[in-house]
């Protein structure tokens, strides 16, 4: 049966998206894997804590050359502010807890993406209310604590 005109053949187009599908080839190789270098003595506290706690995060941290940086405002303070809710209460202070409960504050809190030198994501951190990010923490502690994944 023919189609009509709003149909298109799938096979078709998967076949011009991915030419090696159809005709037998071998898949092209693979770029190797970016290596992630470990902390260096002079970066700041969050840049360590979010190399050790999220090793392939921020891959592209040195393409800027403006001196400007993309982040995520709420995810630094959440990074910043997670060791201190985690010491008020008694539970688990393994890294796989704390990316637990930083990724469940992170889902509860909206986005805060924004462009800037350092001083001026400093001075943008800074009109960020405090009580917001510290009850989607402690929320997200109690849960872990309730149910811990290891």
């Amino acid at each position: 049966m023919a189609k009509s005109k709003k149909e298109f053949d799938k096979d078709l187009m998967y076949s011009k998206i991915m030419p090696s599908a159809g005709r037998g080839e071998e898949p092209a190789e693979l770029p190797p894997a970016p290596i992630v270098a470990e902390p260096k003595e002079e970066e700041n506290p969050l840049s360590q804590l979010r190399t050790r706690l999220f090793p392939q995060q921020n891959l592209f941290a040195d393409f800027d050359r403006d001196g400007t940086h993309l982040v995520n405002l709420m995810e630094n303070l959440v990074l910043l502010k997670l060791d201190q809710v985690f010491s008020k209460f008694n539970c688990c202070k393994c890294d796989r807890c704390k990316k637990d409960a930083a990724a469940l504050a992170l889902s509860k809190l909206p986005a805060r993406y924004v462009v800037g030198t350092p001083s001026q994501l400093q001075r943008m951190a800074d009109e960020v209310p405090d009580k917001d990010i510290t009850a989607a923490l402690i929320q997200a502690v109690l849960s872990i604590r309730s149910k811990p994944r290891h």
